[in-house]
């Protein structure tokens, strides 16, 4: 009896870290997103005197709406596929954790180094920062699906195709080659290498749609 009360709570205590660790990763995107947004400034300056002035100022700041855009876009996609892969899952040990929290801690940069790129939008260092900052969480993130895959003891019981599992891994090299190509595209177009993000659930759909096209799992 007191065995088997032992290994319940051993069991709480495993989903409740993977339970706190996922309410951590919503926390700092939320947070991340919420920074997106006030660090955009309204414009101050006496040259606003009517709608069709405020209009123009508003106007120069497209390209700083549309950086900001992306990053939310970019923010976004890391929670919804965060979810899915977590819903596949059952507990947690240390390095899941550890892994979960580096990609965390690069999330939190992200309103930072897409700040950077705006103020310094002519320099091309700021943009490679911002992309860089990208594929250092997808790294992680990456690094995290791959030992999931490793260690089917924290994948769900219930999950009986590895496949399913697998694909998370699949999926994740495609969220490394988008920051890649935008590295590569900020030398031919700089200033709006950042728009290549908008195909980062495309790529990751695409490997996944590869997978499901094989034959064999590996």
């Amino acid at each position: 009896m007191f065995n088997d009360l032992d290994k319940i709570v051993r069991e709480d205590r495993q989903e409740l870290s993977l339970h706190r660790v996922e309410g951590l990763f919503d926390a700092v995107l939320a947070i991340a997103m919420t920074l997106l947004v006030l660090d955009i400034s309204i414009p101050q300056t006496g040259n606003v005197v009517d709608s069709t002035t405020l209009f123009s100022e508003l106007w120069k700041m497209v390209d700083t709406f549309l950086k900001y855009f992306i990053s939310f876009f970019i923010l976004a996609g890391f929670w919804v596929a965060n979810n899915a892969e977590f819903k596949h899952l059952k507990k947690a040990d240390k390095p899941f954790l550890w892994l979960n929290l580096f990609s965390i801690f690069f999330i939190s940069l992200i309103p930072f180094s897409t700040s950077l790129m705006d103020t310094y939008a002519d320099i091309f260092l700021a943009e490679i920062v911002f992309h860089f900052n990208i594929f250092i969480v997808e790294f992680f993130i990456f690094l995290r699906s791959v030992y999931v895959y490793k260690h089917q003891n924290l994948v769900d019981g219930n999950i009986s195709d590895e496949k399913e599992v697998y694909s998370y891994y699949i999926a994740s090299i495609g969220g490394l080659l988008v920051p890649l190509a935008a590295v590569g595209l900020t030398f031919l177009i700089q200033g709006n290498s950042s728009l290549v993000y908008f195909l980062l659930p495309f790529s990751k759909r695409f490997f996944k749609k590869k997978l499901r096209s094989s034959s064999s799992v590996i």
